[in-house]
C-alpha cells in the first residue's frame, strides 16, 4: 500500500491498474475474514464495487495466484527500509529528518532489486541512497542494521550529539536497574509472593520482565553510539 501512494498523489500517472489490483486485494480479503468477522465485512464489500447481492453468496478464495519473485523483491526491499527505520527510531530522530544511507548489498539479487527501487526506498525511508554495492563500506562514525539481504550505514555526524545522546540513555538505564533492583527484592520476598493476590504478583512479575527488556534495549543502543564514536 505505501509503495503505490505515490502513484495515486501523482495527477499524470496511470491510476487505473494500481486501483484495480488495490480492489482485488481488498475483496479478497473480505471473503477470507468473512467466517470470521461477518458483519463488519459485509458492510464493507456492500459499499464498494461488487457482483452479488451478498458477500455470503461469493466464492471463498482457494488457490490464490502468489508471485514467489515479487515477494522475493519485496522482501530485499522492506529490509533495507526496516533497517533505516529502526535506526531512525532507536536513535530517536525526527521521522521527518531525512537520513544518507550507504547500503552494502550482500548477494547480486539485492543488488540489482534495490538498484531498480531506490525511488521506493527514498520515499519509504525518507532517505538518500549515497551509494549501494557489495563494495561499500561502513564509515566512522556511522550507527548500522544487519540484515539477512543488506547491511545499511547511516552516519550520524551533523544528526545527533553522541555524547549527549549517551549520557541520557545512561540516565535511563540507571533509572531502570533501580526499577529492577526494587522488583526483584519484592518478588523474592517469600511473605510478597504467598499472601498477594496471584494477578498481582503477575503484574510485578511482567513489569520485572519489561524493564530487562527496556534495559537490553538501552544497551543495544549504546553499544551502537559507542561503535558510531569508534570506541569498542
Amino acid at each position: 500500500i505505501e509503495m503505490v501512494k505515490p502513484v495515486l498523489y501523482d495527477e499524470s500517472a496511470d491510476k487505473l491498474p494500481v486501483k484495480q489490483c488495490l480492489l482485488y486485494v481488498l475483496e479478497r480479503t473480505l471473503r477470507l475474514l468473512h467466517p470470521f468477522m461477518p458483519y463488519v465485512t459485509e458492510e464493507v464489500w456492500q459499499n464498494m464495487p461488487h457482483k452479488g447481492e451478498t458477500i455470503v453468496n461469493a466464492d471463498y478464495p482457494v488457490n490464490l495466484p502468489r508471485e514467489i519473485e515479487a515477494e522475493e523483491h519485496m522482501s530485499i526491499i522492506m529490509e533495507a527500509v526496516m533497517g533505516i527505520r529502526t535506526i531512525r527510531g532507536e536513535l530517536n530522530l525526527s521521522p521527518g529528518l531525512e537520513l544518507k544511507a550507504h547500503v552494502k548489498t550482500l548477494s547480486e539479487k539485492a543488488q540489482d532489486v534495490l538498484s531498480g527501487n531506490l525511488s521506493y526506498l527514498k520515499k519509504l525511508a525518507r532517505v538518500e541512497v549515497v551509494e549501494i554495492g557489495p563494495e561499500v563500506l561502513k564509515m566512522k562514525g556511522s550507527s548500522v542494521a544487519v540484515r539477512s539481504h543488506v547491511e545499511v550505514y547511516v552516519p550520524l555526524e551533523g544528526l545527533l550529539n553522541l555524547d549527549s545522546e549517551i549520557e541520557r540513555l545512561r540516565k535511563e538505564e540507571a533509572r531502570i536497574e533501580e526499577s529492577l533492583i526494587f522488583l526483584s527484592k519484592k518478588l523474592q520476598n517469600e511473605g510478597f509472593v504467598k499472601r498477594a493476590p496471584k494477578d498481582v504478583v503477575a503484574k510485578e512479575q511482567e513489569k520485572h520482565e519489561e524493564c530487562l527488556r527496556k534495559k537490553e534495549r538501552i544497551l543495544e543502543n549504546l553499544q551502537k553510539l559507542f561503535e558510531a564514536k569508534g570506541v569498542k
